[in-house]
């Protein structure tokens, strides 16, 4: 299977595919193939396969890894409450380039 096959294959499964290689020299050459092979079709016009990570896993093995497919959380919001009206100030001084005085 060639280079390409692998990225289309990754980029077609549902979250990636996990390709075994006898060691982890074996793999991070396959590795380095597989971002030659991804810049080579970006450098023809195509960013099909930016949103695949390569990673190289313990003992020889490497996922191709669609992160568009990855469940990333929220960011949790600071706690938040309603300003009241004796809270307010009286006078807002304008910031910025163009001074218009008090707002």
């Amino acid at each position: 299977m060639s280079h390409l096959e692998l990225l289309l294959r990754a980029i077609q499964s549902e979250f990636g595919i996990a390709i075994s290689q006898t060691n982890s020299r074996e793999a991070a050459r396959l590795r380095r193939r597989l971002y030659a092979e991804r810049e080579a079709v970006r450098r023809n016009g195509s960013a099909e396969f930016d949103r695949l990570s390569i990673l190289l896993r313990p003992g020889g093995e490497i996922w191709l890894v669609n992160r568009d497919r990855i469940h990333k959380p929220l960011p949790a919001l600071p706690p938040s409450r309603e300003i009241r009206a004796s809270e307010l100030p009286t006078k807002i001084l304008a910031r910025g380039r163009h001074r218009a005085g008090f707002i």
